[in-house]
């Protein structure tokens, strides 16, 4: 029981993080609709951070759930699968509502990655177009076959 506990407790933890990358995230949202870089860039080095946390939790989930099946005598386990397997009754009631829990923050975390994507290629969008009105190429100005396409500015032609 100590592994189905130490698994509770991991999936917990990460329920907590991926909350807080929610957060973050919609920190995120919020400075770049304002165009803050300072707070921009300080908010992706918070989220930096808890990527990295994830991956060392998700690590350690799966080594756990390895031993689980490793003692069940699998490949591999599901976390229903491991649920069916505890007989405490407040223990499956534990994982059930960390597993919903997990669910909705995950689709929290979607939905505010969606609305980063949307915001950064909208941003994206009118730099280019404002350095295009300009007359300054805003990307490369080589297509994929080594032709220069649209026009060039002056700063451009100069070097």
């Amino acid at each position: 029981m100590d592994k189905f506990r130490n698994l509770l407790d991991i999936l917990k933890s990460q329920c907590e993080l991926y909350s807080e990358l929610a957060s973050v995230m919609a920190l995120e949202k919020e400075a770049v609709s304002r165009w803050n870089v300072d707070d921009t860039l300080e908010l992706t080095k918070r989220k930096d951070t808890l990527v990295y946390k994830e991956k060392l939790l998700e690590e350690a989930r799966r080594t756990i759930i390895k031993k689980i099946s490793m003692d069940e005598g699998r490949d591999e386990i599901s976390l229903s699968e491991i649920i069916d397997l505890t007989n405490e009754a407040e223990l499956r009631q534990e994982f059930s509502q960390v597993r919903n829990n997990l669910k909705n923050v995950m689709h929290r975390l979607n939905d505010e990655n969606l609305a980063l994507k949307i915001l950064y290629r909208t941003n994206i969008s009118l730099v280019n177009d404002f350095f295009d009105k300009l007359g300054i190429t805003a990307g490369s100005t080589y297509s994929t076959h080594g032709k220069p396409r649209g026009i060039n500015s002056l700063v451009d032609r100069r070097g």
